[in-house]
């Protein structure tokens, strides 16, 4: 295929988190109050935003981050492997006091995990950094998480719904959020953990996935909802009323915790 053949690259705005993961791999949990002594640990890219953008990037999308990270090596690093996979980081700015998003994760040796994050400067990231990105390009899609702040997410739905361009909400990670705010968004995404946060409905069958799907329709006005259901699939739901269950294709899993990381470039 020469070069004028080929399909043109979909542009895409990323608003999200950015963080440095620190994975600490131990025999098993500590008990409250416990010193124990860990195996190893590894420090890898992460943060929902940052996770995005790389696999857009890696699917051959032209790919925008708009985030922030502090002026500390670990936004530094995490800038310089963002832009080693093609990511524009233009919109990735400096929070002036505030340190890089960090999550430190333990992992024991039966794959369990406990998570404590501190989001840093993510929380820093503002309705002005967002107007600059959007003033600075034209963008075919907006995608966003739920690691930045509510106004900041919000806005940038306002934005994308006036400039006309779909927009894109996975919803984790699970917190309450203030669906009305965002009406006419064009996929909202949760899993099941999400959805009891958002609604109050606990998922633990297929009927009561389409239960939430519709109260996440009615409270967002989505044009579509697709719930994941880890092992049983994905749930989708549109606001004309088509309801489908995708069950799940069955895969070797290699890393159940890969969806947490980018991979980091050697």
């Amino acid at each position: 295929m020469t070069p004028a053949m080929l399909p043109p690259r979909h542009s895409i705005l990323v608003v999200g988190s950015l963080n440095m993961d620190m994975v600490l791999e131990v025999s098993r949990m500590p008990h409250p109050g416990e010193s124990l002594v860990g195996q190893r640990y590894s420090r890898i890219p992460g943060g929902k935003g940052a996770n995005q953008a790389v696999g857009l990037a890696r699917l051959g999308a032209t790919v925008t981050l708009a985030g922030k990270v502090g002026k500390d090596a670990d936004g530094a690093r995490l800038l310089e492997v963002l832009k080693k996979e093609g990511i524009a980081t233009n919109f990735v700015f400096a929070a002036e006091k505030t340190a890089t998003g960090l999550a430190v994760i333990l992992l024991d040796n039966t794959g369990q995990n406990a998570i404590v994050t501190y989001p840093g400067a993510n929380l820093d990231l503002n309705e002005a950094d967002i107007l600059k990105a959007f003033a600075a390009g034209s963008f075919d899609a907006l995608m966003l998480q739920l690691e930045v702040p509510d106004e900041v997410i919000i806005s940038s739905c306002q934005l994308a719904k006036k400039m006309g361009i779909p927009a894109f909400l996975d919803a984790g990670p699970a917190r309450p959020f203030p669906l009305e705010r965002i009406r006419g968004i064009d996929v909202l995404s949760p899993n099941e953990t999400e959805v009891l946060a958002l609604t109050g409905i606990e998922v633990t069958s297929i009927a009561d996935a389409e239960l939430g799907a519709a109260e996440l329709i009615s409270r967002s006005n989505a044009k579509a909802v697709v719930i994941k259901l880890g092992a049983a699939g994905a749930l989708l739901r549109t606001a004309e009323g088509m309801c489908k269950h995708f069950p799940a294709h069955k895969v070797n899993v290699v890393d159940s915790r890969s969806e947490e990381h980018t991979s980091e470039l050697q």
